[in-house]
């Protein structure tokens, strides 16, 4: 089969869907069509449908919505323009924050560019190093390496400090500027910023995540975990089908859209 047709018969199922779905609204994005056809492959016309009767029953109704946002320079994995985004508050010392990074590292193996993974700073009070290790991370995102700071804080291996600079510097981590940065508290207002934002949201421990703003609490099993970002594609899929583009759908599914 010719590859160039096989791509247009899918964007051709994406839009024969939307015009006999009766979602009404308005005329469909142009880049929707795509991921509308590889929303219905991955979930299936039965949670389509399920999502959406519960959808008109107002179940995703604004209380039952967080309003997260995502700023410019948090820190994020998958394109800006997934149909879900899953924005996890989190702490490196908490032990039950470890196992929810597992299960979201499971999550981008199955869904892929479906999915952005967005990273909120909430260091417990109560752990000592974890607001040092969480303004380490954000050292490490200014030099472009966040997330493999965020694996080798989640690691649970030895934290020697002579240990660690070699494998920053294995990484391409400027170790010195690393240091002076949490030597100088650079962070930590970034880190307060984000604390302040999860308050706002009714944020009371870790690991708390918001899965196109609706909340899941705790280190739910990664099946857990698929189900809600199934609701996510799905909600996603609703929204494009009424006019919404793909990089819109986060703020607008959250009530934080421009204007709101």
């Amino acid at each position: 089969m010719n590859v160039f047709s096989k791509g247009f018969n899918v964007v051709a199922l994406a839009v024969l869907a939307a015009s006999c779905s009766g979602a009404g609204g308005g005329s469909i994005h142009p880049s929707s069509g795509p991921v509308l056809a590889r929303i219905e492959e991955k979930i299936g016309k039965d949670m389509l449908e399920k999502v959406r009767a519960e959808e008109a029953a107002g179940a995703y109704a604004s209380n039952e919505v967080s309003p997260v946002v995502v700023l410019a320079d948090d820190p994020s994995w998958g394109p800006s323009d997934a149909p879900v985004t899953l924005v996890v508050f989190s702490d490196f010392q908490c032990p039950f924050c470890g196992r929810l990074a597992d299960s979201v590292r499971e999550l981008k193996v199955r869904y892929g560019d479906l999915l952005r993974i967005v990273f909120k700073q909430y260091p417990l009070p109560f752990h000592q190093e974890a607001m040092p290790m969480a303004q380490a991370s954000l050292a490490a995102h200014a030099q472009g390496k966040f997330w493999p700071m965020h694996d080798r804080l989640f690691s649970r291996e030895d934290m020697d400090e002579a240990q660690i600079k070699v494998w920053a510097e294995q990484q391409g981590i400027d170790w010195a500027k690393l240091v002076a940065d949490l030597d100088a508290n650079t962070y930590e207002a970034r880190v307060m910023q984000d604390m302040k934002a999860g308050e706002a949201l009714g944020v009371r421990g870790t690991p708390c995540s918001f899965i196109n703003g609706i909340q899941v609490s705790g280190a739910v099993p990664v099946d857990t975990l698929a189900a809600a970002v199934d609701v996510g594609l799905a909600r996603a899929w609703l929204a494009m089908q009424k006019g919404v583009a793909p990089a819109d759908v986060h703020a607008v599914l959250t009530g934080t859209a421009k204007g709101k």
